[in-house]
């Protein structure tokens, strides 16, 4: 199907692309995602999560295991169970960031983490139960120090 959106212009999406939010995304209408490239990187940490249902809806996420490979968050059974993943490797953890005008100031929502059953494409935004997670957590730095290693 072809999509118009604010920022990509019109997209084609298969339907086997489509993830089905379990519950919607908090604070924003509809449950149909797609995720898109942040560039023709492959291995780019970054992707865009664009609604179906409310074109001008995308969010960016951090593919957060790339940045943070020691991120484990606390997620109760009952809230992981709803998207019917068989192992734990079907499953993709993202993180959603807030890029203000000053890019010193970005933030990523390590607390509230997005999980998607690769395998059926069901996804759920959920509250990790970690008291040491935040909501705005300062990502600048991190990106830079990734960034000077791989030079």
């Amino acid at each position: 199907m072809k999509v118009e959106t604010k920022h990509f212009g019109e997209i084609e999406v298969a339907e086997d692309q489509i993830l089905d939010f379990i519950g919607g995304v908090p604070g924003f209408d509809g449950n149909r995602y797609v995720l898109l490239n942040s560039s023709n990187e492959e291995n780019s940490p970054f992707v865009w999560l664009q609604s179906l249902d409310d074109t001008n809806v995308a969010l960016v996420l951090l593919n957060t295991f790339m940045l943070y490979p020691d991120y484990a968050p606390d997620v109760n059974d009952e809230f992981l169970g709803v998207l019917e993943f068989e192992q734990r490797e079907d499953l993709a953890v993202f993180s959603v960031m807030v890029i203000p005008e000053k890019m010193e100031d970005m933030t990523v929502n390590l607390k509230a983490p997005i999980i998607i059953n690769n395998k059926n494409r069901k996804a759920i935004q959920v509250i990790c139960d970690n008291s040491n997670y935040e909501i705005k957590h300062k990502v600048y730095g991190d990106l830079q120090t990734v960034i000077d290693n791989n030079k």
